[in-house]
C-alpha cells in the first residue's frame, strides 16, 4: 500500500512532550469537521507517534508490558506494522490499535511511524474489536467473526484488514477461514478460549464437506492433537508419529556405530560433522521447550 505523505496547509508546531495522553492542540494537524477530514479513510500517513492519543481503555499494564524489549526491537527494524487511529468528536487522533507501538515508538526517539486512518468517529464496534484483538481478549471464534464482520462492514481487502490488525496476510486469511465453519459449531464454541485457534482451522479447511467435518469435530472434542486433526484430515500419518520414528532410528544407528576403526585422514571431517550435529540437536531441543 502505498504511503501518502501529503500534508494539510497548517502553521508549525512545537514538539510536545513525550507523554501521548497530553498532546499538543490538534488544530494546527488536523482539519476540522466543517471542511472535512484531512485524511482519507484506509489509507496510510507518517505521523509522529507523539501527536496520538492513548485510549484510556488501555490500562498502563496493557502498555507498559515488555514495551522496553519492543521499543529495542522497533529502533533496528522500525514499525513494521502500521499503528490504526480515528478523529473524535474533537479531531483529536485516537489510536485504536498498536497502542503499544506507538509507545515503543516514542521510547525509540521515532520521528514518524506508519499509521492507517480509520475515519472520523470511527464505528465503537470497530475500535473495540481492535483493542481486544491487541489484547487477545477474544475467543478464536469471537475473533473470526469479529474480522469478517470488519472486513464486510468497511469493504476491506484482506491486505488492509492485516495492515490495521497488525498480523500477516496469511495469518488473517486463516482466521477469517475459521468464520466460515457450521453456525452451530460456532455458537457452541464461540466463548471458548480454551480452544486452540491451530485446531479450529483444521476443522475450518473441510467446512464444506460434511463427510470430513463432523468426524473431524469428533475428534477436536475429544482432545485430538492439532496433529492428529491435520493427520485424519489429509489421510497421513502424524507429524509427530514420523518424527518420534525418525528420531528413534537415528539413535540406534549412532549408539552402534564404531568411530575406532575410522582412518585418520577421515577424522577431522567426521568430528566436524558431529559437532554440527550436536549444535542442531541443541536448536531442536530448544524448539521443544527442553
Amino acid at each position: 500500500m502505498a504511503i501518502d505523505n501529503t500534508k494539510t496547509a497548517a502553521p508549525a508546531v512545537s514538539t510536545p512532550s513525550v507523554e501521548p495522553t497530553t498532546p499538543p492542540d490538534m488544530a494546527t494537524l488536523f482539519v476540522s469537521k466543517t471542511s472535512g477530514p484531512a485524511y482519507k479513510p484506509g489509507k496510510m500517513y507518517n505521523l509522529d507517534p507523539k501527536m496520538l492519543h492513548i485510549p484510556t481503555t488501555h490500562t498502563r499494564s496493557d502498555i507498559d508490558a515488555g514495551i522496553e524489549e519492543l521499543a529495542v526491537s522497533v529502533r533496528q527494524h522500525g514499525i513494521i506494522q502500521p499503528v490504526a487511529f480515528y478523529l473524535d468528536s474533537t479531531d483529536k487522533p485516537l489510536v485504536c490499535a498498536g497502542a503499544r507501538r506507538t509507545m515503543a515508538a516514542i521510547k525509540a526517539e521515532c520521528k514518524t511511524i506508519p499509521c492507517i486512518y480509520m475515519g472520523t468517529d470511527a464505528d465503537p464496534r470497530t475500535i473495540s474489536l481492535l483493542e481486544n484483538i491487541q489484547r487477545t481478549d477474544l475467543a478464536p471464534i469471537q475473533l473470526a467473526e469479529g474480522l469478517k464482520n470488519l472486513k464486510n462492514d468497511n469493504k476491506y481487502t484482506v491486505t488492509t484488514l492485516a495492515s490495521i490488525i497488525g498480523k500477516s496476510k496469511s495469518t488473517v486469511s486463516e482466521i477469517l477461514l475459521i468464520s466460515e465453519l457450521p453456525l452451530e459449531m460456532r455458537d457452541k464454541h464461540r466463548n471458548n478460549h480454551d480452544l486452540p485457534l491451530r485446531k479450529l482451522l483444521e476443522l475450518a479447511k473441510v467446512a464444506n464437506d460434511p463427510s470430513k467435518l463432523q468426524p473431524l469435530y469428533n475428534r477436536l472434542i475429544n482432545n485430538a492433537s492439532r496433529d492428529e486433526l491435520r493427520a485424519a484430515r489429509t489421510g497421513g500419518k502424524p507429524v509427530s508419529q514420523n518424527i518420534s520414528k525418525w528420531v528413534e532410528t537415528g539413535l540406534k544407528k549412532i549408539v552402534v556405530t564404531s568411530f575406532k576403526d575410522v582412518d585418520d585422514d577421515k577424522k577431522p571431517e567426521i568430528a566436524a560433522k558431529l559437532k554440527e550435529l550436536i549444535a542442531q540437536l541443541a536448536v531442536k531441543l530448544t524448539e521443544l521447550g527442553s
